[in-house]
């Protein structure tokens, strides 16, 4: 989950954009602009969140070198951030890291709205994946406290 919430939430990029569009062999980052990849992978995320979030909200694993001075180093580092976060590879007990992902998650949804007024989200769930998302997430920091 991890992985997908990484690429979904943190490696978006910033600020998302509004008027990106594909055009055939256009580069690869070009592609990863456009409305229809982002709201795939925010949706992915979102629905990782919504599924793990109480499981994530109570983990404090670091799985690589940034946070854990004994992580071997022929390990990787498969906790690690995406381009948004520079914190621990894996979860702070802090939250920061949840902090960063619920303010994404905001942005994502402003993002799906105004998009939605060019008409550029027709058939897509994002935004209503990351709504759920977003109430998760709340729920499990009210249950489950800081």
């Amino acid at each position: 989950s991890l992985w997908a919430i990484r690429e979904g939430l943190e490696d978006l990029p910033a600020p998302l954009p509004i008027s990106s569009t594909y055009e055939e062999g256009s580069e690869w980052d070009a592609y990863m602009r456009t409305p229809a990849y982002i709201s795939l992978i925010v949706e992915v995320a979102s629905l990782w969140l919504q599924t793990t979030a109480r499981l994530i909200y109570q983990r404090t694993d670091v799985w690589g070198p940034n946070g854990r001075e004994d992580w071997p180093s022929n390990q990787g580092a498969p906790g690690r951030g995406g381009t948004r976060w520079s914190g621990v590879d894996g979860f702070d007990k802090e939250h920061r890291r949840w902090s960063l992902w619920k303010s994404v998650l905001r942005e994502a949804l402003q993002w799906c709205e105004a998009s939605e007024k060019g008409g550029k989200m027709k058939g897509f769930r994002a935004k209503e994946a990351a709504e759920k998302a977003s109430e998760a997430m709340i729920t499990v920091e009210t249950t489950v406290g800081h």
